[in-house]
């Protein structure tokens, strides 16, 4: 085992210990804006384990699309809303066995199900980067497809545009 090996195997264990302490705290914490920074953080975690599985352009994706847009527009809409970021979550539930229960019994079955599998292990590896791939694919054999999506997000732009105007 070569060092590339096990600063791999360290990165990817920091990012999963890292992640799993952010979705926890996203899920349990009482203060919705600081919930969503931690649900940030476990999304650019998140990418990171992509990019430690040498799946580059999904761990872009997540950064872009989940973090970049979602996130921040949760953000915008927490902060534009008057008095939310004050406000207390409560935790008294009285459902929380259920709760616990059906969480720990779904993950029993996963963990049984994955351990029952027979998974191919091939020793092949990635030949060249993938975003390069995908782009070269997307300007040739999928050039008129990738133009449409292009045309109807345009025109699904206009239409927003027009109805918000349209109201006015």
């Amino acid at each position: 085992m070569n060092i590339i090996n096990t600063l791999e195997i360290i990165s990817f264990y920091f990012l999963s210990l890292i992640g799993i302490a952010a979705a926890l705290r996203a899920v349990t914490g009482r203060n919705l804006f600081r919930n969503l920074i931690y649900f940030a953080v476990f999304l650019l975690c998140l990418a990171g384990l992509f990019y430690t599985l040498e799946a580059d352009f999904i761990a872009l994706a997540q950064v872009f699309v989940y973090v970049g847009g979602v996130v921040v527009l949760m953000m915008f809409a927490v902060m534009l809303t008057p008095q939310i970021t004050k406000v207390i979550i409560k935790k008294d539930n009285a459902e929380i066995f259920w709760g616990y229960t059906i969480g720990i019994t779904v993950f029993l079955v996963v963990y049984y199900l994955i351990n029952q599998a027979n998974f191919v292990i091939t020793a092949s590896g990635i030949e060249e980067a993938t975003i390069e791939r995908i782009g070269q694919l997307l300007m040739s054999d999928y050039l008129i497809s990738f133009e449409v999506i292009g045309v109807i997000l345009l025109v699904a732009i206009v239409g927003a545009i027009y109805i918000i105007k349209e109201k006015d």
